[in-house]
């Protein structure tokens, strides 16, 4: 299944009924896993300090010590109605997936471990305060998760990014196949302004407020062509990227580029050959390319989902069982798994500082 095709089966999740006795039962499963292995490397520990230093009597004797809060929960929990209105605690990640061709859905799992069931899929804001999620056809909410304010959208949109500092949300209402009509959110004062202008794919909108529109490589010619374009001014600038690899910085359909925002004032461009491969990251205000992170080599279908200043970058693993989300230390090259879904899922991950 290509990048595309997984986007989109994770997009009609909101049409999709689902069975969640069959889907918790994979969850255990998995929770189980992952607690076995845990206890193992526990029982390891412990058996080296007893060889070491003779010391398991005083480790008995003494309280253990509190288990550290995962800054990710496994998402073990019954999931429960999300309240309709009130503060439910800051967002860890928010996902949907598809266990098999009938169990679908989509789901909130808060800092204390609580996971909440979605009427569609869910956009968390990185510092986990902010939720989008679809109400009906025509509603969009924004849902303050630590208080009672909640912002409407109409006009059937859906949440596409957010930006990095968590202040605004870029929606669209999806209708065009190529050039779509966007919305850009403000969460500190409600005001909602369109971004129409047919400058390409709105792929994010950055601290500033400014929309950053990818050229669609269907009328470029495949050029890393950006436009940074503020719906409350009306200016604009094009920006044309520094040499890399312009060829394969596009999906493999050829639709389109895979463009994530960073921090500061950079951007993230997917490599593919044909699957996603590297990721190259560019300054925007020099147009120089000022990194090259290479995706892990494990087998499996990766995706770039965001780049989170503390943490780092953010992608998926999938398989046909289950969906790895890592974290890519930018600077050793380093990955780690940081939390495993069932079925091929989409997640937006908050910060671990949140």
């Amino acid at each position: 299944m290509t990048t595309n095709r997984l986007s989109q089966a994770l997009d009609d999740l909101s049409t999709e009924a689902g069975s969640y006795a069959s889907y918790d039962a994979v969850v255990a499963a998995t929770g189980r896993r992952r607690r076995r292995r845990t206890v193992l490397m526990a029982a390891a520990a412990v058996l080296a300090v007893s060889l070491g230093g003779g010391v398991v009597a005083a480790l008995g004797a003494s309280a253990p010590p509190p288990a550290p809060v995962a800054a990710w929960p496994e998402p073990d929990a019954p999931p429960r109605p999300l309240p309709a209105t009130g503060a439910v605690g800051r967002g860890a990640f928010a996902y949907s997936t598809c266990v098999d061709d009938a169990t679908c859905g989509s789901w909130l799992v808060t800092d204390d471990g609580s996971r909440y069931a979605l009427p569609n899929p869910g956009k968390l804001s990185p510092d986990g305060r902010w939720l989008g999620y679809g109400l009906s056809p025509d509603k969009y909410l924004v849902r303050d998760l630590t208080g009672d304010t909640v912002w409407t959208v109409t006009g059937g949109m859906g949440g596409v990014v957010w930006s990095t500092d968590s202040r605004w949300l870029l929606l669209t209402d999806g209708t065009e196949p190529r050039q779509k009509w966007y919305l850009r959110l403000d969460t500190r004062t409600g005001e909602q302004r369109t971004s129409d202008v047919p400058f390409g794919f709105a792929d994010a909108v950055l601290p500033s407020g400014e929309v950053l529109y990818t050229a669609d490589p269907f009328t470029t010619g495949k050029q890393l062509l950006l436009t940074r374009y503020d719906p409350a001014t009306g200016a604009k600038a094009e920006i044309q990227l520094a040499a890399g690899d312009k060829e394969s910085a596009v999906e493999p359909d050829g639709q389109r580029h895979t463009v994530v925002a960073g921090p500061g004032n950079t951007v993230l461009i997917g490599l593919f050959s044909p699957d996603l491969t590297a990721l190259l990251e560019y300054d925007l205000g020099t147009t120089d390319m000022i990194a090259r992170h290479e995706v892990p080599e494990q087998a499996g279908e990766w995706q770039l989902i965001g780049y989170l200043p503390t943490d780092g970058i953010v992608l998926t693993r999938c398989d046909d069982e289950m969906t790895d989300v890592v974290l890519l230390n930018p600077v050793s090259g380093e990955s780690r798994v940081v939390l495993t879904l069932p079925g091929k899922a989409g997640v937006t991950l908050a910060a671990s500082d949140r």
